[in-house]
């Protein structure tokens, strides 16, 4: 027997779905609480994961400290550039392209969700990279400097946005004492003006 299945506390085999999905689909809860959803698609060219990092790991801007508004985001930013296994950072992305892949994210109120797609012979490796975030990124200072100039890029373009304004504007007019309130982007001045530690 395997030692992977030491790590499986649960599985689930009848995923309720479309009559027309011809996937396979099983579910698997992990002994360290993450759930997961495996899906099979022989007729695909690709492979892909994803991870939802939800408000029970404090993930999403709503669980940004006051003093650090927009930190969920930066953190986002952050995690793809480079990892104790990892350590160039530029690793990730070049894997991806050399292997006919992509990845991104996004931060929201309550969860961060990172995903990536890759040809199918190339997705364990492309997965230990993945996980490697979540196990032991980097976090250096040139990325960091280069990273909170890139989050307030993002923020001066938003600006301009009405949809973005208007999203602000009920934020804004939201309960003060709820999370909802905050500000989820962040900017240079922001992160910068309030130093902090990146424990691990």
């Amino acid at each position: 027997m395997d030692n992977s299945s030491n790590l499986i506390i649960r599985r689930v085999e009848n995923i309720i779905k479309s009559q027309e999905d011809k996937r396979l689909y099983r579910g698997l809860e992990l002994s360290n609480h993450m759930k997961v959803l495996l899906v099979s698609d022989p007729t695909t060219d690709k492979s892909a994961a994803a991870l939802d990092h939800d408000r029970n790991y404090i993930a999403g801007y709503m669980s940004d400290p006051r003093e650090v508004l927009g930190l969920a985001h930066f953190c986002e930013h952050m995690l793809f550039l480079g990892t104790q296994k990892y350590p160039n950072e530029n690793d990730y992305s070049k894997f991806l392209s050399e292997h006919n892949g992509s990845s991104n994210a996004a931060t929201y109120p309550d969860h961060t969700i990172y995903y990536f797609d890759v040809v199918p012979e190339e997705l364990s490796n492309a997965l230990d990279r993945f996980s490697q975030f979540f196990i032991a990124p980097l976090f250096t200072e040139t990325a960091t400097d280069r990273e909170m100039n890139a989050v307030n890029s993002e923020h001066e373009k938003n600006i301009p946005s009405d949809v973005w304004r208007k999203d602000q504007l009920d934020k804004h007019m939201a309960d003060s004492a709820h999370p909802y309130h905050t500000f989820g982007t962040g900017t240079q001045r922001i992160i910068n003006k309030n130093h902090f530690t990146v424990n691990f």
